[in-house]
């Protein structure tokens, strides 16, 4: 069986348990998989760019 957190989906918190400590580890988690997102598209423009240089 795979988790949530396994596919990279965090589970839905209820309102009265996002405490200020929540709310902030949940703005990282989301600015962090931003960052990865925006990582993985310049990788691969990297590799299409480095594929066309003739060796």
């Amino acid at each position: 069986m795979v988790s949530a957190l396994d596919k990279g989906v965090l589970p839905d918190i209820p309102p009265e348990e996002q405490t200020p400590g929540v709310r902030l580890l949940l703005a990282t988690i989301e600015e962090q998989q931003e960052t990865i997102q925006r990582q993985q598209a310049e990788i691969e423009a990297l590799k299409a760019e480095v594929s066309q240089i003739p060796l």
